[in-house]
């Protein structure tokens, strides 16, 4: 049976919408990446207008070693993916980077997620994209709403459903998930995912807590200031080992892909924090784990 539109009172089922998944997100889609204005016009690139595509050459392990700027391809455009709940046409990389770094999330910490983070990590375009992730802290979820204000956000709530996010009200912690886009009539732009975050000390208020902690298993955690690094733009991303191990669930074709570019720019270190957290959640036999190396000095229970 096809769902109540998104646009009604009810909620809508939305049996695609569950930890970093989609019906989108699957869907080929290519999605421009363009800086910002104001590093373009200091860097002597094409306006955002003139629809060149840009990425990063990588050197070193490819996190903050980030260097001189490159041409990759032309921009094909992007190409709309239809669902039972609405269109969706991903906003380009620039446009997100500039709604989020306006000024009106009040120094809340956000990344760009997904295959888009993996493709920053590695410092070049390799795949299409369906739908475009932002993950922030779930302390920091009102700076969605400063960030994109005037758009429509509809939660996963309860997950499976799709149901409005009024305006100023904390998600219940069983929301991980939040659609946005600029009006009714317009499709589905941004997907935002939220997070948790834990007080290392006693010291610390809970809006303060300084340590990141998976949705998935809360048991798997590290430092908030360890999850991103940065890309010229500057472009904030979720660092590689971290998206992985979220992809590593259930790896689809584009997830295998996403690993297999990764790999590469991976430090022991990176390998070794992933290399437990799938032992640790998903057991010690996950196909991801060979090919990732021993952790040297073993993982700890």
């Amino acid at each position: 049976m096809r769902p109540t539109g998104p646009d009604s009172a009810a909620t809508v089922p939305v049996a695609c919408l569950h930890t970093g998944r989609t019906s989108a997100d699957d869907a080929k889609n290519k999605a421009a990446v363009l800086l910002t204005a104001t590093v373009r016009a200091a860097v002597g690139l094409p306006r955002a207008t003139e629809r060149a595509r840009w990425w990063p050459a990588v050197s070193g392990a490819g996190r903050s070693a980030l260097g001189r700027w490159g041409p990759v391809a032309e921009d094909a455009g992007m190409t709309g993916t239809d669902t039972p709940w609405g269109r969706w046409e991903p906003a380009p990389l620039s446009e997100v980077a500039d709604l989020f770094s306006a000024g009106t999330t009040r120094g809340a910490r956000w990344w760009i997620a997904g295959g888009y983070a993996i493709e920053l990590a590695v410092g070049r375009a390799f795949r299409d994209h369906g739908d475009i992730d932002v993950l922030l802290l779930r302390r920091d979820q009102l700076a969605v709403q400063r960030a994109l204000h005037g758009w429509q956000w509809w939660a996963a709530d309860p997950p499976g459903t799709l149901r409005p996010w009024a305006e100023g009200e904390p998600l219940p912690d069983h929301v991980h998930d939040i659609w946005c886009r600029p009006g009714p009539a317009e499709p589905w732009r941004i997907q935002v995912m939220l997070d948790e975050s834990e007080s290392e000390s006693e010291s610390e208020s809970e809006s303060d807590g300084t340590e990141w902690v998976s949705r998935r298993d809360s048991g798997v955690r590290r430092p908030v200031e360890s999850i991103g690094a940065q890309a010229p733009g500057p472009v904030p991303y979720l660092v590689p080992e971290v998206q992985l191990y979220y992809k590593a669930q259930d790896p689809r074709p584009k997830d295998e892909e996403d690993f297999a570019a990764a790999l590469p720019v991976l430090t022991a270190e990176a390998r070794r924090w992933l290399m437990c957290a799938l032992e640790r959640t998903y057991g010690r036999h996950h196909p991801w784990s060979r090919r990732l190396g021993a952790a040297r000095g073993g993982c700890a229970p």
